[in-house]
């Protein structure tokens, strides 16, 4: 099982947020959805392992052009107890002069600007300069 919760203001519908998850979802495999509270807060049970690892790996998700954190849930223990307040993005910094594209500098500014830095994209370090990003 999966949990996630939309993270907007708004309180999303049961039924839009099921049509969201099969829509991102539904070529990995059959999914349950089970709304829980807090508003926003949803299991997501898949058939098989391999369907829950696969939308896992694939994270972050947009449903319905929501941001959505997901987490792993055993099913013990109160869901809305289940911490899942971050989530993991790929960033693009654009505008950058080019003597400014290096490692140290893209490195400050993911620690700078981001709760916590993961890391950088270390395959198309030779492109740094030339890319625009």
């Amino acid at each position: 099982m999966l949990l996630g919760k939309m993270l907007t203001e708004n309180k999303v519908a049961v039924t839009k947020a099921a049509r969201a998850a099969r829509y991102a979802w539904g070529s990995y495999g059959e999914l349950n959805i089970q709304p829980t509270e807090p508003p926003n807060l949803f299991i997501f049970t898949f058939n098989n392992m391999e369907t829950r690892d696969k939308v896992w790996m694939d994270r972050p998700w947009s449903l319905s052009n929501t941001l959505t954190t997901i987490e792993k849930y055993s099913g013990r223990g109160k869901p809305e107890d289940i911490p899942i307040v971050k989530v993991s993005m790929w960033v693009q910094i654009h505008g950058l002069h080019q003597n400014q594209r290096n490692v140290q500098n893209m490195e400050a500014i993911g620690s700078y600007y981001f709760l916590e830095f993961l890391d950088l994209d270390r395959a198309g370090l030779i492109m740094l300069v030339t890319r625009g990003f």
